[in-house]
């Protein structure tokens, strides 16, 4: 693999093994960004290029990944906790979760978090955070591999 940062990178081996990958650019509205609309408006766009995808019939719906790298992470885990999107294989690396451990890791550094579940994560505002974070929805019992037949990459 070639690149700076490879570990959520395995384009060219995917490719090598029969698996298209598409990488695609977010492209939120500015707006969008750390609020409580970041994470569902970048798994819309998951739905878009997935359905737009098979529509073409390039892909199968059903046997699709994702990977999130970064910050892509957090959109990733929320498309796998909160969102109703079958995915076939999930890659989650080198990122952020905006879960517990970050809020307690970050300390001074929640603002975002805070802003994007709408509340701190104790006291009354630990309701928001059981909706709407990834870490305390997650259930990777709803991943299943029928054979990968294609790779978002979100960058």
């Amino acid at each position: 693999m070639e690149g700076s940062v490879t570990t959520g990178c395995a384009a060219q081996a995917l490719a090598q093994h029969g698996i298209a990958v598409l990488e695609v650019e977010m492209g939120l509205a500015e707006e969008e960004w750390v609020t409580g609309e970041e994470a569902p408006a970048a798994v819309e766009s998951f739905q878009n290029v997935i359905g737009q995808l098979s529509q073409q019939g390039l892909i199968d719906p059903a046997r699709v990944g994702l990977t999130g790298f970064s910050r892509t992470c957090f959109w990733v885990r929320h498309a796998l906790a909160l969102a109703n999107l079958p995915v076939a294989a999930a890659v989650i690396c080198d990122g952020i979760s905006y879960g517990y451990f970050d809020y307690v890791l970050y300390g001074d550094g929640n603002h975002e978090m805070e802003a994007i579940f709408g509340s701190q994560l104790y006291g009354a505002g630990i309701s928001n955070w059981l909706a709407h974070s990834p870490g305390f929805n997650l259930d990777l019992g709803s991943v299943a591999n029928p054979g990968l037949h294609a790779f978002v990459r979100v960058v």
